[in-house]
C-alpha cells in the first residue's frame, strides 16, 4: 500500500464521527416544486480547513469528491419512485495559492454539480459550499389529488489521507403535495 493511501493517525476519527443532518423536503410553491436540503456534519466537515489542506497537498492528495444520490418516493402500495436516482457531485480541489493577501499557502477551490467554480473567502464558506446541499426538484407524473412524498439521500466520499472511505444515508419526513 502506498503512503498516500494511508489515513494519517491524527485523522483516524474523522470518518466515524461524520453524520448526515436532518433531511428536509418541503413544497416550494403551488407548481409542485420541492426544495430538498441537508448537510454533512461532524468529523469531515470539522477537520476541513487550511491545516488539512496543507497536509493533503503535501502528500499529493489534492481532490476531495463528495457524491450525492437523491430519490423522491410516493407513498402507495409499494412506495413508488417519482424522481431519481438523481446524482450530484461536488469537488474540493487543493492548490498552491500565490495570493499575497492570504496567510495560508494551500487553499481550496470548490466545483459544484453544474461545473461552476467558487473560490471561498474563508474556510467556513468552503465548508458551506462543499457540505451543504440545497436543490429544487420538480417531480413529474404525480397523479391528481393528495400525494405523500419523501426523499431518500445517500452521501459518499472516497479514501484520503484525512479520512477513510464512507457513506451516510438519510430520509426526510413525509410531506403532502396537492396536485389539482
Amino acid at each position: 500500500m502506498s503512503s498516500a493511501l494511508r489515513v494519517l493517525e491524527e485523522f483516524r476519527d474523522v470518518e466515524p464521527s461524520t453524520r448526515l443532518s436532518e433531511v428536509m423536503l418541503r413544497p416550494e410553491s403551488g407548481d409542485g416544486a420541492l426544495m430538498l436540503s441537508f448537510s454533512l456534519m461532524g468529523g469531515l466537515r470539522d477537520e476541513f480547513g487550511p491545516e488539512l489542506w496543507e497536509k493533503a497537498y503535501s502528500r499529493n492528495d489534492m481532490l476531495l469528491t463528495i457524491r450525492y444520490s437523491v430519490e423522491i418516493l410516493r407513498r402507495g402500495m409499494m412506495g413508488r419512485r417519482i424522481v431519481g436516482p438523481l446524482r450530484f457531485q461536488k469537488e474540493a480541489r487543493f492548490y498552491w495559492s500565490r495570493d499575497p493577501t492570504r496567510q495560508e499557502r494551500i487553499w481550496t477551490l470548490i466545483v459544484d454539480e453544474g461545473e461552476r467554480t467558487y473560490l471561498p473567502a474563508t474556510p467556513e464558506e468552503a465548508r458551506q459550499l462543499l457540505f451543504d446541499f440545497e436543490q429544487e426538484i420538480r417531480p413529474t407524473g404525480l397523479p391528481k389529488g393528495r400525494n405523500e412524498l419523501w426523499a431518500e439521500v445517500e452521501v459518499s466520499w472516497g479514501r484520503h489521507v484525512y479520512t477513510e472511505k464512507g457513506a451516510r444515508k438519510g430520509r426526510s419526513a413525509t410531506v403532502v403535495v396537492e396536485v389539482p
